[in-house]
């Protein structure tokens, strides 16, 4: 049984590092609408590049800090779960530095720093509430009084 589900959480880490990749190529490529684009945006959030890399930096902050939190879990020990959120929080910013600025070349916020103030706590908080909630059931040996 423990086997199957260190298979199983072997292949989720696996799909998290294609997700990274994917979200790195369509970068790179300029897929995401608004790569390339010169000239400064009024909002926060009023550049469409800005908003693709602000997506994409959540759905990854979720997956690996759910992702943690299962690993911790199976493990038995918070602090695995916690060390590998600190490792792969680590290795997604320093991956992320290679993507295009959020603007153009040399603009002062790189996608790293939208994943520290937006994936990063996304991440801890996600983390945190699958370490702390209850643990899920397979509903299989639930009973039910009447």
């Amino acid at each position: 049984m423990l086997h199957a589900a260190t298979q199983r959480l072997t292949r989720t880490g696996i799909v998290y590092l294609v997700l990274l990749a994917a979200v790195m190529i369509a970068a790179t490529a300029g897929l995401f609408p608004g790569t390339g684009e010169v000239g400064p945006s009024e909002r926060v959030l009023g550049h469409p590049y800005r908003i693709s890399m602000g997506i994409a930096t959540l759905v990854l902050a979720v997956y690996l800090g759910a992702w943690s939190a299962v690993l911790g879990r199976m493990r038995g020990r918070w602090l695995v779960g916690l060390a590998s959120l600190i490792a792969g929080g680590a290795v997604t910013g320093i991956v992320l530095g290679f993507a295009p600025y959020v603007l153009y070349p040399g603009d002062q916020y790189p996608v790293t720093f939208m994943w520290l103030l937006g994936g990063a706590p996304a991440g801890f908080a996600t983390w945190l509430a699958c370490t702390l909630g209850p643990r899920p059931t397979s509903g299989r040996h639930t009973t039910v009084a009447v």
